[in-house]
């Protein structure tokens, strides 16, 4: 991992404390969120409800019709925002119970969207600036975001030029390919390969399975790791390769396929991690959930707690 990287996850940690569940440019979004009034039977995210276990966790699911009656997704249409709050205690999540990835399938799919959520947002304000007319504000704030992904630096004046390069890191990443990668590095919940002082629920590694003990400080909330994941993917040297692909298929009006996309990770994740990879995502049909949709309404919280 390099210095700016490991920088880079830090910062997110520290920022995650404030907004755990969002990114900051959706901020506003998740206050709006917060005042969205739950109906009868249901959570919102200032009444977070306790789960001691994958189990009670899947319970819950079913109770806001996020359904696990098999291993697959039933509706893609309308996914229901959740997130995972609190460490909890590590043995609690150990078991082994039937639908452990169903559970975790949902819970990665509903984090990414709301990550990407996040990121179409910004892509929407930076598409819409046009640097001759923008504030002083609005220069500002691209200025940061272009050094923030690495185009240049923060003391550069941004032009157009440097906003098209922008976007072409700027953008989002197919669910299949990171619930997939999520499930390899945690161990599908329960990983063996977290740090024993950290949460073992929704732990992303960030790298190579065989290296996790290597990888620096664990993350106590899973959306920051995926958001620190997502971040490198879209900025990394490595990844040069993916993302222009992903500009191919914008350019022909194309969904983004994560299956086919999974191939440019090869560089950094070698051939048969690669391979293994792709096979997560035929196994488990997780090509349907990039097409997946969120549902307005609430963000229903669950936080790990021990069992009594």
């Amino acid at each position: 991992m390099t210095k700016r990287y490991s920088a880079r996850l830090k910062r997110v940690s520290w920022s995650m404390t404030r907004i755990p569940f969002l990114p900051r440019p959706a901020a506003l979004c998740a206050i709006a969120l917060l005042m969205l009034a739950a109906g009868p039977g249901r959570l919102s995210a200032a009444d977070p409800v306790n789960v001691d276990s994958v189990a009670a966790l899947a319970r819950e699911l079913r109770r806001i019709e996020f359904l696990i009656p098999d291993h697959h997704l039933a509706r893609l249409d309308a996914i229901p925002r959740t997130r995972i709050a609190g460490p909890g205690a590590l043995s609690a999540w150990r078991e082994k119970v039937p639908f452990r990835n169903s559970v975790f399938i949902r819970m990665a799919l509903s984090a990414v969207l709301q990550v990407n959520e996040a990121l179409v947002a910004t892509r929407a304000r930076v598409q819409s600036l046009t640097i001759a007319r923008a504030g002083p504000a609005d220069l500002s704030w691209l200025s940061h975001l272009i050094a923030d992904y690495g185009v240049a630096t923060a003391d550069e004046p941004p032009t157009e030029a440097l906003k098209m390069s922008l976007l072409r890191r700027l953008d989002t990443l197919p669910p299949s390919l990171l619930i997939a990668k999520g499930a390899l590095d945690s161990g599908w919940l329960p990983s063996r390969y977290t740090q024993p002082e950290g949460p073992a629920f929704g732990r992303w590694t960030l790298g190579r399975v065989t290296a996790a003990g290597a990888d620096g400080a664990g993350f106590r909330q899973p959306r920051a790791a995926l958001e620190a994941y997502m971040h490198h993917l879209n900025t990394h040297p490595d990844f040069v390769a993916m993302r222009d692909a992903r500009v191919a298929l914008r350019a022909e009006e194309r969904s983004l396929d994560g299956h086919a996309l999974a191939a440019y990770l090869a560089p950094a994740l070698g051939r048969l991690a690669t391979q293994k990879l792709q096979r997560v995502i035929r196994r488990n049909t997780l090509k349907r959930t990039d097409r997946a949709r969120l549902a307005a309404g609430p963000v229903f919280v669950f936080q790990r707690a021990e069992k009594r």
